[in-house]
């Protein structure tokens, strides 16, 4: 049996040949696709693709069933997107499908999440999809992060305005103004502890607050006591009512103007008593008399012969 003699330059070619179909095999494989695996080829539009990449997968309730193959910027006017993708035959698309613009993860890129509908009726190849657009964990963060980011700046300038208005000055102001708030809280927690030692058992406010309340027990058992003397008051109220009191005042305060003129009479020295009051002649003649009456009982003394004869029979 003979052999086939390939000359030195088909060898070559055959060699170049297969290294550029094993290259165009690597760069699509690379990209996720299989040039031996058959896939149907559908289409969808978006206003955005967001992080969206060629070879980024498609999904299935999170299984991989194909992959992006492009993206194309359609109409620049209307801002549209045509996505390419390639989806594996074993997966046929039902009608009504909804292919969604999701995120992969939390902090991973960007997926087509084919949303299966339950229709009977399927996709033919070429066919374009229902499209939807999820907003992801860090979308839903934008208007969040924005609302901080604007407290944040309001923030500061409060900041900012704080810390022109307390000064040097002021700060000292301030802190004086909370060691003396310091030392009334304190003087509270003392008046405070010093409150509960006077309410516990053994306190005196609470053993005054026991003697009132033993004094209106004692009142309260008293009550027939002091409605009989709240009874015998108003009896006496009545008495003196009925006894004609102003009447008596009247007389009684004639009578002491009558005695006011009868003082003012003698301090006058109207009348004998009143020239008797008044006037001192009478004393001096009375002091006279003692002194004269003084001297005779002296003398009597003195020479009891002169005054005292005896005779004899």
């Amino acid at each position: 049996m003979s052999k086939i003699k390939l000359s030195r330059e088909t060898r070559i070619g055959l060699f170049a040949t297969l290294c550029i179909a094993a290259l165009i095999w690597g760069i699509n494989f690379l990209k996720g696709r299989n040039l031996f695996s058959p896939n149907n080829t559908y289409y969808a539009w978006f206003n955005t693709v967001d992080g969206l990449l060629p070879t980024n997968n498609v999904v299935v309730n999170g299984f991989k069933v194909g992959t992006v193959h492009s993206i194309d910027f359609d109409d620049i006017r209307q801002g549209r997107f045509l996505v390419t993708l390639l989806v594996n035959k074993k997966y046929p698309i039902p009608q009504h499908t909804v292919a969604s613009l999701a995120s992969d993860g939390l902090l991973g890129g960007k997926i087509i999440k084919l949303d299966i509908s339950s229709a009977n009726t399927l996709h033919a190849a070429g066919d374009t999809l229902a499209t939807n657009i999820e907003l992801g964990m860090l979308d839903q963060f934008g208007p969040l992060k924005q609302s901080a980011e604007t407290l944040l700046a309001e923030v500061q300038q409060l900041i900012g305005s704080l810390n022109s208005v307390l000064n040097e000055r002021n700060r000292q102001q301030l802190a004086q103004s909370i060691e003396g708030l310091n030392h009334t809280l304190k003087h509270a927690n003392n008046v405070a502890t010093s409150l509960d030692n006077q309410l516990s058992a053994n306190g005196s406010l609470a053993q005054s607050l026991a003697n009132i309340e033993s004094i209106s027990s004692n009142l309260k058992g008293r009550n027939a006591d002091v409605e009989r003397m709240l009874s015998n008051l108003a009896a006496v109220s009545d008495t003196l009512s009925q006894a004609q009191l102003g009447n008596t005042l009247a007389s009684l305060n004639a009578s002491l103007r009558s005695l006011e003129t009868t003082l003012n009479g003698l301090n006058s020295g109207q009348g004998s008593m009143g020239r008797l009051m008044t006037d001192d002649s009478l004393y001096i003649g009375l002091s006279r008399a003692a002194q004269q009456l003084d001297l005779l009982l002296k003398n009597i003394n003195e020479n009891p012969k002169k005054y005292m004869r005896l005779s004899v029979f």
